[in-house]
């Protein structure tokens, strides 16, 4: 994702994103928190590779932290909900 090609791809995420995150803070119920959830770990890794590329020059370096990034916003997005599944299983499940 290095070069200028991609800066204003993740300026117009950030800007969607940040338009779908602040609104949806004033109707959160159980289902918009979901959807709330995966749009803000979207925002956040979006604004990581953007500091990345900013910051850190170094080829290698760059590939091996935007790989980085995009695993833990993986990991972001689907930790809580593999957690809340086994707690709900658990739960009602005794």
């Amino acid at each position: 994702m290095a070069g200028s090609k991609n800066g204003s791809t993740h300026w117009y995420i950030q800007r969607l994103t940040a338009i779908i995150i602040l609104p949806s803070f004033l109707w959160l119920d159980s289902t918009l928190f979901g959807v709330l959830y995966c749009v803000l770990v979207c925002h956040i890794v979006v604004g990581f590779e953007t500091i990345l590329e900013d910051y850190i020059h170094h080829p290698t370096s760059l590939s091996f932290s935007e790989t980085l990034a995009l695993v833990l916003g993986f990991f972001g997005i689907l930790f809580p909900f593999v957690v809340s599944i086994l707690l709900f299983e658990f739960w009602f499940n005794k």
